[in-house]
């Protein structure tokens, strides 16, 4: 899929490149687009690679993890294909790791999302790194005392923590979903407290 749209991105560069030269370079009609030559067609892909490669190298979501093969994986598909991938593990320390890798109609979504479960069996540590979207989705999620505090691409807050709550991420995994709905289904009503505020009913 990458080198599909890499190679519609080339030969959009590559033409526009002929019909700007044909509309300076001549007073007739310029001739239609030619097909670019094989070597010039990899020269561009090769560049636009390296961008996208540097990008996950430096950017919000270098060094995400990669799901090991005990963890639980999902396809994201419709019926245009598949899209990309949602794996969900607990790593060496017991903490609930989620990643998703999805490029959906040119949106990319390249997340990790780590949780640490508390006494209460809410969550006392999120955090979330990587890009969606919208950009940088970096968030976080602390218990500390009685206090909870968080902060995400548009918000920060804290309340007083004083009985089990779960924080809803403003971002995040498919994976991180999951979590909420299992904690609301195991509660003895279906009922479940939430931050910043509300209540879950199921």
């Amino acid at each position: 899929m990458v080198q599909s749209v890499l190679r519609s991105v080339a030969y959009g560069v590559v033409g526009s490149l002929i019909l700007a030269t044909g509309a300076y370079g001549q007073t007739t009609p310029p001739a239609p687009p030619q097909t670019p030559s094989p070597g010039l067609l990899q020269t561009v892909v090769q560049a636009v690679t390296k961008v996208a490669g540097k990008t996950r190298e430096t950017g919000p979501n270098a060094g995400l993890a990669t799901p090991p093969k005990k963890a639980k994986h999902f396809t994201i598909m419709s019926i245009a294909g598949v899209h990309g991938h949602d794996s969900i593990w607990k790593d060496d320390d017991g903490r609930i790791v989620s990643r998703d890798d999805i490029l959906l109609r040119g949106q990319v979504w390249d997340l990790e999302q780590t949780v640490t479960v508390g006494a209460d069996g809410m969550p006392s540590h999120i955090v979330i790194r990587g890009v969606s979207p919208q950009g940088d989705a970096a968030e976080t999620f602390d218990v500390v005392k009685g206090t909870a505090s968080w902060k995400s691409p548009i918000d920060a807050g804290t309340a007083t923590y004083d009985k089990p709550a779960f924080y809803i991420t403003q971002g995040g995994t498919f994976g991180g979903s999951a979590e909420m709905l299992e904690a609301l289904l195991a509660a003895p009503d279906k009922s479940l407290a939430l931050l910043p505020g509300g209540r879950a009913h199921a």
